[in-house]
């Protein structure tokens, strides 16, 4: 029985070990700005990121509210407080003058961004493993019946992207 115990150990369970990972939404360009759409948006991308990497073996948590992109110092000491050996910096970026023409499930209305930007940052060293950026389309945005489910959909696509 010891000899199996030892080699469970020291065989198996670090195979068992999975990459943990910590996404963290912002935004920029919305100071002033009401948008009451804007919080069930962001729900909606970080759902759809997470559902990616979580189906990818890694073990995933998001932060717990939705950052300043000029948080990042915080948000990676966040990150390794909470076991994290990486990050996944998104940052909405608004226009401030973006129309506000899509409506929430709920109906209330929420801009779209001019682009979302997507950081992987190692927590250990903060050096970026990858960057990537995607421009979100009107026209897909339309073919929705609630805005915040083509936030799932970016999201999902954008995490698809990082896993590459």
């Amino acid at each position: 029985m010891k000899i199996f115990c030892l080699f469970f150990g020291l065989l198996v369970c670090p195979c068992l070990a999975a990459e943990t990972l910590m996404v963290s939404v912002g935004a920029e360009g919305l100071a002033g700005q009401p948008d009451p759409g804007r919080r069930v948006c962001f729900l909606a991308l970080e759902s759809g990121l997470m559902d990616v990497f979580f189906d990818a073996g890694k073990i995933v948590f998001n932060d717990e509210g939705f950052r300043d992109s000029e948080d990042r110092y915080r948000t990676v000491r966040v990150a390794r407080e909470g076991g994290a050996s990486a990050v996944l910096f998104v940052n909405c970026v608004y226009s401030p003058d973006s129309p506000m023409k899509w409506k929430t499930g709920d109906g209330d209305s929420a801009g779209l961004p001019e682009r979302i930007v997507l950081e992987y940052v190692l927590v250990q060293d903060f050096a970026t493993v990858k960057k990537l950026e995607i421009t979100p389309s009107p026209e897909d945005a339309a073919r929705h019946p609630a805005i915040e489910r083509y936030y799932f959909v970016l999201g999902k696509e954008a995490a698809e992207n990082i896993l590459k």
